[in-house]
């Protein structure tokens, strides 16, 4: 947090999480100061205590396709998100396994 409260207007500043945009934006850059988003609680989390579902920016693609599909169907199923079944379908072919997680 040091390093963010001396940064000045012209250091780059890129906040990663998880970084596979790096694979993408090869020729972004470079960065005179990165942040981890690891340590944020909020961001990995999925909530289902009020409408609408609330999902963390790092929550993984499992992990969110085991959630769409609980509350798509079976005993935990919520009323209003059936949709979310055909999401977590498409979702668990669109990517390889450690994409997903």
């Amino acid at each position: 947090m040091k390093a963010v409260k001396t940064a000045t207007p012209e250091d780059r500043i890129l906040l990663v999480a998880g970084n596979t945009g790096s694979g993408v934006f090869k020729n972004d850059g470079p960065y005179s100061l990165f942040i981890s988003l690891d340590r944020v609680p909020e961001m990995q989390k999925i909530s289902l205590a009020k409408s609408p579902i609330t999902i963390g920016a790092r929550v993984s693609l499992n992990q969110c396709i085991d959630t769409f599909r609980s509350v798509a169907e079976g005993p935990a199923a919520l009323s209003g998100y059936a949709h979310l079944q055909e999401i977590a379908d498409h979702w668990q072919v669109i990517a390889n396994l450690a994409v997903r997680n």
